[in-house]
This record gives structure tokens, sequence and C-alpha cells, in this order.
């Protein structure tokens, strides 16, 4: 099975929601990753909203990444957010179908540029946004790490938009119809309860011919 690393705000409550969903559809072999948050009144001016929330988030998806890519005999890893829910009818050996040379394969999210549907169940993609669940490669992951340390002293450098154009640069798919969504509750980031689903409607709708 594949290893899962979920990007997990320590929190008894959501950390017992997450792990009963991951046994809802059969997950097993689940880590769970949280980088030390940076200290009060830490600010960036290159991102979007609550730099201390955005970086902290960064911070533990590539603490995540970083442990998966200490492990060359798993080719394959799947990183979570852990507010994620799963399809009804989810499958997780639908992931091991999944070809180890795809640089990242997203199970939820919405596209920022046209998608190509390649066949019932994958879209190929562009610039995504969204990182609440992807599939990456051992050799993505190290890849990934180099490409972030290059942009994120650029504009716009939050981890979902970074990721998305890792994943622009070729040989990236997204599933769809979609495995994951986030439902509607509070954001770690923007410090409110955030409905995502207007925006990944939207961005479905523009994009998917």
């Amino acid at each position: 099975m594949i290893p899962v690393y979920v990007i997990h705000l320590p929190n008894a409550e959501r950390k017992a929601k997450i792990a009963a969903e991951l046994e809802r559809v059969g997950f097993e072999n689940v880590t769970y990753v949280h980088a030390r948050e940076p200290v009060q009144g830490f600010t960036m001016s290159n991102m979007r909203r609550n730099p201390r929330g955005e970086f902290g988030c960064s911070l533990s998806h590539l603490k995540a990444i970083a442990y998966a890519a200490r492990f060359p005999h798993r080719p394959m890893s799947l990183f979570i957010e852990d507010d994620v829910v799963f399809a009804d009818d989810f499958d997780p050996l639908a992931l091991l179908k999944v070809p180890t040379h795809y640089r990242v394969t997203y199970l939820g999210g919405h596209p920022r540029g046209p998608v190509e549907k390649v066949s019932d169940t994958l879209v190929k993609i562009g610039p995504w946004s969204c990182a609440e669940a992807y599939l990456m490669s051992q050799v993505s992951a190290l890849e990934f790490l180099q490409f972030w340390c290059d942009r994120a002293g650029q504009p716009n450098a939050m981890f979902d938009f970074i990721l998305g154009e890792f994943a622009a640069i070729g040989d990236s798919y997204a599933f769809y119809p979609q495995l994951t969504h986030q439902p509607v509750g509070w954001s770690q980031i923007g410090l409110k309860i955030d409905d995502k689903s207007a925006c990944i409607e939207k961005g479905w709708k523009t994009n998917l011919a």
C-alpha cells in the first residue's frame, strides 16, 4: 500500500477525524507531519494572506516530502492535509496504477489553466491550485525540494501555487472525477470558516474542455 503523509497541525479532534477517514478507506501506513510553526509576528511580503500560517503550512508539506525522499524503495507517496474527505467510492488500489514517472498526480483541487482529458479517470494538467491531496514519486520529491528553494523568494510563494507550477513543467495529472475534497470548515490559514466549493467549480468549468 502507498505510504500516506498527513500534514497535521497537532489537535486531538482533527487527528481523530482524519484517522477515522483513513481507516475507512483502508490506509494503514500513515505518518503525521508537523513542522515547527514560525514565531509570533513572522511575516513575508510575498504571501497572499496570513504569512505565518501560509509559511508554516509550506514547512509541514516540505518536511513530509523530504521525509518521503529518504526512502528510495518507496516509489510513490501520498500527501494529504488533515481535513481531507475521500469520495464514497474511493478505492486506494487506483493509486497503485499511477505510473511512477508522473511528476505530480492530484486527487483534489482545481486547475488554474486548461486541462486535457486523457482517460475516464485522468486529466493532464498545467498550473494547479490546492494541495489537499497529491501523489509524488521519490524522484519528483527530490526535484521539487530544489524547485521550491529557487521559487520561495519570488512573488505569490504560497505552497499550492509553487507545487502547481512544478506540476505544470510536464507529465502531471489529476483524477477527474475528483477523489477528495475539503468540506466547509475552519481554515488555519484564513482564520475563518472556508468554503472552497465555488472556487473549485469555477476552476473546472473554466478549464475543462
